[in-house]
């Protein structure tokens, strides 16, 4: 939400399309992904686009591939979010359209090596131009919540208690990504195999079935 609010406040006149990209194993409790966004775009008087892959989502792919991603293969991030968003950009009217998306430097050091303002050349056919555009890359995790706090703008509630000023407690993850992500850390699975464990076992299932193990969850965990 930060990143639409900034958005926002720089281009109040442009016309500004809000997607979403379903994994189709999005965070459900206590209220899901999909709904809590079309809530926070309502905010700003926009709609929500919700796109998917129409052949697959995130555990069937992994099924397929018998493998899942990791972070210099992440296939869920170009077969389930990126593929389908550029899919929506292409059936857009306007000839200059800017794709804008949260990452910061601050995240990871690979993210750190990106480049915030570039062309997507593959996108700028048929006399459309497209630039990728990541607003937030130099903002700071502080800089973010402090956002959200002084605007009043909520964070969902999947988040652990101390990002939220609102009195939301309940939350468990520092990220808001798919319900267990493959950048999930040891804290991480615990707090997931403790609040979200169907989401424990479809993985744990999964990873035994297919006999690869990068997520090592099928493993015992220690407990807190």
């Amino acid at each position: 939400m930060r990143m639409l609010g900034r958005v926002r406040e720089l281009y109040p006149n442009h016309p500004i399309f809000v997607v979403m990209a379903d994994t189709e194993f999005e965070h459900m409790r206590p209220i899901s992904a999909e709904e809590w966004s079309r809530k926070q775009a309502a905010r700003f008087a926009l709609p929500l686009s919700v796109v998917h892959n129409p052949n697959k989502g995130y555990l069937q792919m992994v099924e397929r591939c018998g493998m899942f991603p990791s972070s210099t293969t992440r296939q869920c991030t170009s077969a389930l979010k990126r593929g389908s968003i550029e899919k929506f950009v292409r059936a857009l009217s306007q000839k200059v359209i800017v794709n804008c998306t949260g990452i910061r430097s601050e995240e990871s050091s690979q993210r750190s090596k990106q480049i915030p303002w570039k062309a997507n050349k593959s996108l700028s056919v048929a006399g459309r131009t497209v630039w990728a555009w990541m607003p937030l890359f130099d903002e700071t995790l502080e800089e973010v919540l402090s956002w959200h706090w002084q605007s009043g703008t909520p964070l969902h509630p999947i988040y652990v208690p101390e990002f939220h000023r609102d009195g939301t407690t309940g939350g468990y993850l520092k990220r808001f990504s798919c319900r267990l992500c493959i950048f999930a850390t040891t804290t991480d699975l615990v707090a997931i195999e403790q609040n979200d464990p169907e989401a424990f076992e479809l993985v744990s299932s999964l990873e035994q079935r297919i006999g690869f193990r990068r997520l090592c969850v099928c493993h015992p965990l220690p407990r807190r």
